[in-house]
């Protein structure tokens, strides 16, 4: 059995195929969040992740975005800044016209589905390491759901929207951290020909050159979310922090 993570993979459900050949029946896969949206199947992967029980999901701003509009009463100004915030400012029209076209049925198992994703997922145990999942974020050492926070804005915006760099100082201590979020490409170069995860190799607490195995944040966006021909899946083995691109 092995634990793997991929995060952002936004619609693109050929690179999720992929991923998804080379897995044993016994694996695990954390999705660090934002599995709609942007790519030329924007509902698809969400529809897959929630079907395959070897899949874990953590809610990605994105989600959080779709429940927002999907809670609101239609015609309510909470509903159309809902809308303009996910459908005008962030590419979800599409994802919003498959999930219309969806059985009612459908459409409240994937309602019921997001509304139940944790924020985070600490203190995940692989061999003798220690992780902290999240969409952007770590923040709490205790696993969170939106209810949990009683659907707080500001605290689940902190998970989900908030950003920070590998470099930055953590709170979490003997954890490592495992995001998305912010595509590789921000610190690798947007004309880079092959993507890699990103970690606190420059961090001036430790050294230049820091091998991954030692980092303690690991950023897996492999930019699937932008137009970049370097755009890949970053699926990150955390048995051995090994990955490998789809």
């Amino acid at each position: 059995m092995k634990t793997y993570c991929i995060a952002d993979v936004h619609g693109h459900l050929d690179n999720l195929y992929l991923f998804v050949k080379t897995l044993e029946k016994d694996d695990r896969v954390f999705v660090l969040g934002d599995a709609i949206d942007k790519g030329p199947v924007p509902l698809g992967c969400l529809e897959y992740i929630m079907e395959d029980p070897r899949f874990t999901m953590l809610l990605g701003n994105h989600e959080y975005m779709m429940f927002n509009l999907l809670s609101a009463e239609p015609g309510s100004y909470s509903y159309n800044e809902a809308f303009e915030m996910w459908v005008d400012w962030n590419e979800g029209g599409d994802t919003l016209d498959a999930y219309n076209d969806l059985p009612k049925y459908k459409q409240q198992r994937i309602y019921d589905y997001i509304k139940r994703l944790p924020l985070n997922i600490p203190n995940v145990k692989v061999g003798d390491r220690i992780f902290y999942l999240a969409h952007s974020c770590p923040h709490s050492d205790i696993k969170l759901t939106m209810a949990d926070v009683e659907y707080s804005d500001v605290i689940i915006g902190s998970y989900v929207w908030d950003r920070m760099t590998p470099w930055d100082k953590l709170e979490i201590d003997n954890q490592i951290v495992v995001a998305g979020h912010t595509f590789v490409q921000e610190y690798l170069g947007y004309d880079v020909e092959t993507v890699e995860p990103v970690y606190d190799r420059k961090q001036t607490t430790g050294t230049r050159n820091q091998s991954i195995k030692d980092a303690h944040y690991i950023d897996i966006d492999g930019g699937l979310a932008t137009p970049f021909e370097s755009a890949k899946l970053i699926a990150l083995c955390l048995d051995d922090l090994t990955y490998k691109l789809y």
